[in-house]
């Protein structure tokens, strides 16, 4: 069927537990992608045999080793890196180009809904919106309808061309949404489309450590004390409970006494802090952010 023109740029290292699924997720689309660009960060497991077989099925599919000029490492920087080598060898015809995780999973119907969202419409960046389970339960997580979800960000080419790229930070994927909005462009996660993200079953820590991560950017984005303390009082039930919002202060508060350097200009923090704002009495109000147990689709 016609749609969108799309490239995928799917950037990993040592996936081969989940290189079957979300392959087979993105070769079952019924809107197939124009060009699958697998940048590979020097895999030490099986993921190059894995992905030999869909190499022989698909020619739409290729494969690259990402080689790295420099010793460079930044939280954030090197998935933005190997992203942006991924573009530079992405067919300059195509109209969207997708930064893909390898552990998410999705319908076969996924790219035709998402092509139909975006007709007509000045969307600069999208994404849908991703579930996990815990204990059995399926669980959404709802970000402000603006933000759009790191693992599956779905950009124009000619948005993200305007924005210069993206930047090689740790709050990147929150970065971005502020940036093409101060240039006029539509950002939005769509509440109707869903993508199952795989998260390794990790410890506690390695959960603490991502909440850690995120107090951190939002530091780098701007954010203001005040706000980052209501939306740890919001997240105080969620998973890993109390714990959770404990470490995104002690992220915030690390950043800030370290004086971390802000990622976005004067203009851009001031509007970060508006649509931030304009988030809270939404978060609140949605109980379905927290917990939400649905049937499959």
């Amino acid at each position: 069927m016609r749609g969108m023109k799309y490239t995928i740029i799917l950037p990993f290292k040592n996936e081969a537990s989940n290189l079957n699924g979300v392959l087979d997720s993105i070769t079952s689309q019924s809107l197939s992608p124009y060009e699958v660009l697998l940048i590979d960060d020097k895999s030490l497991d099986n993921s190059k045999t894995i992905i030999n077989s869909y190499l022989m099925k698909y020619t739409y599919i290729k494969y690259f080793q990402y080689e790295s000029k420099v010793d460079f490492y930044q939280l954030g920087g090197k998935i933005v890196n190997m992203f942006h080598y991924g573009m530079s060898l992405s067919d300059k015809s195509t109209e969207w180009i997708i930064k893909l995780d390898a552990d998410i999973m999705f319908g076969s119907n996924f790219m035709e809904k998402i092509s139909r969202k975006v007709t007509g419409k000045k969307y600069g960046i999208i994404s849908g919106t991703p579930y996990e389970y815990i204990n059995n339960k399926k669980i959404l997580d709802f970000s402000p309808i603006w933000h759009t979800h790191g693992q599956f960000k779905v950009y124009r080419v000619q948005c993200i061309n305007e924005m210069g790229g993206l930047i090689p930070d740790l709050a990147w994927d929150g970065a971005d949404n502020i940036i093409a909005r101060s240039l006029g462009w539509e950002t939005e996660s769509f509440r109707d489309i869903l993508y199952h993200h795989r998260r390794p079953t990790g410890s506690r820590n390695s959960k603490m450590t991502g909440r850690i991560k995120h107090g951190i950017g939002a530091y780098k984005l701007g954010q203001d004390g005040l706000y980052v303390t209501f939306r740890a009082i919001h997240d105080l039930v969620k998973y890993p409970v109390i714990i959770g919002s404990i470490s995104m202060l002690y992220g915030y508060l690390k950043a800030f006494f370290t004086n971390e350097k802000k990622i976005l200009n004067k203009e851009q923090r001031k509007l970060a802090r508006k649509l931030y704002w304009s988030s809270v009495l939404p978060r609140f109000k949605n109980k379905e952010y927290i917990f939400l147990q649905m049937r499959e689709k």
